[in-house]
């Protein structure tokens, strides 16, 4: 709520005590309960806010002001260019880099099992020699598997926590680019002659049926078009996988359906450049898991063979796609 409140309509957050004054008429016990909720809900809004008028989201606004000006692009192209751009030079690259780092660590699973067997051998014999009991034997055998499993990723520099950074650049930049183009379509933080210019230029600068970046798509063409885009990149990633995922992965995937589709609302209110931002990133976002699947790409990044890896991965999901609509 808050969020929405913050990207919605700047000038909505009002104090707990405000709120807490209009709904004092019902009684010592309500007041009591929504000065809580709306402090919780005023704290994180204030954080939110002073993301938005950050350095950070300051300097991607101004970056993205001064590619229009110099480039001379109209303002839907300008989105276009920064997102296609931060896509293909940055995210592609850090993807090719993680699918490397996860198919070393994937490589490394026969020595790993090969490691825990030698030193399941060991404990049965320390176990007799040194009379332990089984939590100490636990406790010992836990402690040098895991030793010797971070001396093995060391050796091959393959840690898993290293295939993250994508989604490190990927999510603060989105946050930030999201930010700036909110602040520039309602002529934020300064209200000056200059931001109320770009605003101007934002209400002219679109494209197709949304001619208005400053303003909410009325259509609600572009909010749908986003969740079709990200709905399709999370399927793709689904039917993509040789095995069936783990749990935890499934609740991650319904976590990631879910929170698209409940971002819609909030889209269909928020400036129509934002919501072509989402719709391009994400569209950009399908075309890079597509292409990371293709094996000549992955040949030519170095990415070395591994056992999930398939021969002819596009027919894979293509078989895959059609068995789960006939499941239906």
């Amino acid at each position: 709520m808050a969020l929405r409140c913050l990207l919605l309509r700047p000038s909505c957050h009002l104090s707990a005590a405000a709120r807490v004054a209009a709904v004092g008429a019902g009684g010592d016990r309500p007041v009591a309960r929504h000065f809580s909720v709306s402090a919780r809900r005023d704290g994180v809004a204030e954080v939110l806010q002073s993301v938005a008028s950050s350095r950070p989201v300051l300097a991607v606004q101004e970056g993205i002001v001064s590619l229009h000006d110099v480039s001379g692009l109209p303002w839907w192209a300008t989105v276009l260019v920064t997102t296609v751009a931060a896509r293909g030079l940055v995210t592609l690259p850090l993807g090719l880099y993680q699918s490397y780092i996860l198919a070393k660590f994937e490589n490394l699973r026969p020595e790993m099992d090969a490691v825990v067997v030698e030193i399941k051998k060991e404990m049965s014999v320390a176990v007799r020699k040194y009379q332990w009991d089984q939590k100490r034997a636990k406790r010992v055998f836990n402690k040098a598997v895991k030793k010797q499993m971070s001396e093995l990723i060391a050796q091959h520099n393959c840690h898993p926590l290293k295939a993250g950074l994508v989604l490190w650049f990927q999510f603060p930049f989105w946050i930030g680019l999201s930010m700036a183009l909110r602040n520039l379509s309602w002529a934020l933080p300064a209200r000056d002659a200059a931001a109320q210019l770009v605003r101007l230029q934002l209400a002219v600068g679109g494209v197709l049926w949304f001619p208005n970046l400053a303003m909410p798509d009325p259509t609600l063409a572009l909010p749908v078009l986003f969740a079709v885009c990200n709905l399709c990149a999370i399927e793709v990633g689904v039917l993509s996988r040789v095995q069936r995922g783990t749990r935890l992965q499934r609740w991650m995937t319904n976590l990631a359906r879910g929170v698209t589709v409940i971002v819609v609302p909030v889209a269909a209110q928020l400036p129509s450049a934002v919501v072509f931002y989402w719709t391009i990133s994400s569209f950009c976002g399908l075309l890079s898991n597509l292409a990371l699947m293709s094996p000549s790409l992955r040949r030519a990044a170095g990415v070395p063979l591994s056992p999930s890896q398939q021969q002819h991965p596009y027919r894979q999901l293509y078989e895959n796609t059609l068995r789960r609509i006939g499941r239906r």
